[in-house]
């Protein structure tokens, strides 16, 4: 790439895709690189930077023309498969030998399907591997597999630092030997292909335990998923001074011995735990022998997504995380208690919280999600499901009564707006569907709602709308239309991206026009756009008859949406839910 001599140089195309070449879609960056072969030695490295097989890709020829063509050719990967960095592949073992040996320099490998296949890649990249993810199909747990031989080769990867093992049984499956003894084929089935039986020795078993935490060592992120390991670190007193984050996906660990793990990383900063046992608990008193808080005092994100967790559970672990500063939560049975916790007059977390992830949280109620947002002064990112608009309604009410307007024996507008509860302010992403507006809710009780959600200026992310987990369509929510108060919006200059997918809406053209006035910074829209009154059948104004004061012909764009994208390019409008 040539370097600029001035800031008035102008760039060369070639200069330009390979700095925007990894946010462009793979098949426009590969066009660009076809269109002239002299840019081949500045683009093509980028282009085979990241190197993706499919899932359940298989190899196969196709006959077309008269000709056999297919991917990869084996000619060309060979030439340029040294430039590989990142490989993504599913069953490695059907395109090993366009692997071996031309990719020597990866530093990211994934391996989805693992077999053995994957080893004689994994040696020749120990030099240069810094990620490795791993997963094996829970089917193939009972084959036998050299979890030594593995343990051993990412042991000489010196640079590692993240690993993500899924169904990496370290200490082989955890089955009665007796069921298996047989004879003739049954037992066949069941050997090495070098005649070693899936059942180790004890210390086969105790040499994978103590080289994986070897590796474990030196890592700063780690990911145990389901079936990897059931014994917690031989050396109770080590400690893993460079990890960072840990998750423990629905391990097999117990939960006493995953949070003794957890309590040998003193600087861990990033805790992920799915508990999803229903037969066991989290014991207080083995908790507060544990103590998270003295031993792991780093620790300010916690995400318990997905646990089974009762919410006493919860709340005994937060109290041991006292630098807490962000909380996801999603389908996981937080309530009252933990609510409490976070919002109680002592608590420490409410005003250091930054982000709290309550999506589709099974008891989670309005009241609380009220309470969350009138206590934890700091957060900046908030998602829950849905919460009733009563709430909101009630709170301006009983303050406005608590405090109304001098000389006034009625409660104005006014004075009903002004008592705003909420003391989130700093909030920049809310994702909430506020319903319980039905038709015959008040003009009032949506000017309330929209003036509370005007308060919230530093939003840049706002999702009124469902999300892919929740009800597709959710009814009786705010209209969104300037005739209900969405003007009162246009206080939100830092916004740029608006939801309202899968909910009711009488959201058209008008809405999209004051958006468009009022929300410089926007880029992104998602949702349906209705045309909406005073618009043509094609989305543009002034097309309502045939005797206006226009000509009364019909506009030449087929669609509204066409006519929105001419209109404002810069921005994205799409009516699917794309986080």
């Amino acid at each position: 790439m040539s370097q600029l001599r001035s800031t008035h140089a102008a760039l060369h195309v070639p200069e330009i895709l390979v700095s925007i070449g990894h946010h462009l879609p793979r098949e426009d960056f590969l066009r660009a690189v076809l269109v002239c072969k002299s840019w081949n030695t500045i683009l093509v490295p980028l282009l085979w930077h990241t190197l993706t097989i499919p899932q359940h890709w298989r190899v196969k020829m196709m006959e077309h023309n008269d000709t056999f063509i297919g991917f990869p050719d084996p000619s060309i990967f060979k030439t340029y498969a040294h430039m590989v960095r990142s490989l993504n592949c599913n069953n490695i073992d059907y395109h090993l030998h366009y692997l071996v040996p031309g990719c020597n320099q990866l530093t990211e490998l994934e391996v989805v399907n693992l077999s053995m296949g994957t080893l004689p890649l994994l040696k020749l990249n120990t030099a240069t591997l810094t990620s490795i993810k791993f997963k094996r199909e829970y089917d193939e747990r009972m084959k036998p597999f050299g979890i030594l031989e593995f343990l051993k080769a990412m042991n000489e990867c010196l640079f590692l630092d993240q690993l993500r093992l899924e169904n990496f049984e370290v200490e082989g499956p955890l089955i009665d030997k007796r069921s298996h003894r047989g004879s003739g084929t049954q037992r066949r089935r069941t050997q090495h292909a070098e005649g070693r039986e899936i059942f180790r020795s004890p210390e086969d078993i105790a040499a994978s335990i103590t080289v994986f935490y070897e590796i474990v060592q030196r890592l700063s992120r780690l990911e145990l998923v389901r079936n990897v390991i059931r014994t917690p670190p031989p050396n109770r007193s080590q400690v893993f001074y460079r990890l960072r984050r840990l998750a423990l996906l629905e391990c097999t660990m117990s939960y006493r011995d995953q949070l003794q793990l957890v309590s040998q990383c003193q600087y861990l900063t990033h805790l992920r735990l799915e508990f999803k046992r229903d037969s066991e608990h989290l014991d207080p008193e083995e908790l507060a022998l544990i103590e998270l808080d003295v031993n792991c005092p780093r620790i300010t994100h916690l995400d318990l997504s997905w646990s089974t967790l009762q919410d006493q559970e919860i709340a005994t672990l937060l109290r041991y995380i006292p630098r807490l500063i962000s909380f996801r939560a999603q389908r996981t049975n937080v309530g009252e208690k933990t609510i409490q916790l976070l919002t109680g007059i002592h608590s420490k977390v409410k005003d250091q919280l930054w982000e709290l992830d309550l999506i589709d949280a099974r008891i989670m109620q309005s009241p609380w999600i009220q309470q969350l947002l009138c206590s934890c002064s700091g957060l900046r990112r908030f998602r829950a499901t849905e919460m009733n608009a009563r709430e909101i309604v009630n709170a301006a009410v009983t303050r406005a009564l608590a405090d109304p307007v001098p000389g006034s024996t009625e409660l104005s507008s006014s004075s009903l707006s002004s008592s705003g509860s909420w003391v989130c302010f700093q909030l920049q992403e809310l994702q909430l569907s506020i319903r319980g507006i039905s038709s015959q809710s008040s003009f009032q009780d949506q000017i309330l709602v929209y003036d509370q959600l005007s308060k919230l200026t530093q939003l840049q992310i706002l999702s009124l709308g469902g999300n892919y987990m929740s009800t597709w369509l959710r009814t009786e929510t705010l209209k969104l239309s300037l005739q209900n108060g969405f003007d009162q919006l246009c206080t939100l200059k830092e916004l740029r991206m608006f939801n309202f997918s899968c909910m009711e809406h009488d959201l058209g053209m008008a809405e999209v026009e004051f958006m468009m006035e009022h929300w410089k910074k926007l880029r992104k829209v998602i949702g349906t756009i209705a045309i909406g009154p005073g618009y043509g059948e094609m989305g543009t104004k002034g097309t309502g008859g045939s005797g206006g004061s226009g000509s009364g012909r019909q506009p030449k764009v087929e669609r509204h949406e066409i006519y929105i994208h001419r209109k404002w390019p810069l921005v994205q409008f799409c009516s699917t839910y794309m986080y």
